[in-house]
């Protein structure tokens, strides 16, 4: 099985991080890309947002509810989440176009 990108970053990361120990804080960069979900229920919150995203999206089991940059109204009591996402899983999101969170199916966009 090959490893991803981000794997091998994230083990470079650590190794660098072991051997500086508490001389300096090593972090990783990688590529955001912003997506809009559309349609959702007027009491959809951050979390189930995030909920949502780990369980229809490979990869993205630990993200936290940060990602998500905005929860705004919009038109008939819907609302429109912005979620900040590492490029990789930003495309798989806008890929399948739509993802299910609480009782409604959501539109995915690029913001």
């Amino acid at each position: 099985m090959q490893k991803s990108p981000n794997q091998e970053a994230q083990r470079f990361c650590s190794s660098v991080a072991k051997r500086l120990e508490d001389l300096a804080e090593v972090r990783t960069i990688t590529q955001q890309s912003l997506i809009e979900l559309k349609d959702l229920d007027e009491l959809t919150t951050k979390e189930d947002v995030c909920e949502a995203l780990k369980r229809s999206l490979e990869g993205a089991q630990n993200i936290e509810t940060g990602v998500v940059k905005s929860l705004r109204n919009a038109y008939s009591g819907t609302q429109t989440a912005v979620v900040c996402l590492p490029s990789g899983l930003a495309q798989k999101a806008l890929d399948m176009g739509k993802i299910r969170i609480g009782w409604v199916i959501s539109r995915v966009r690029e913001k």
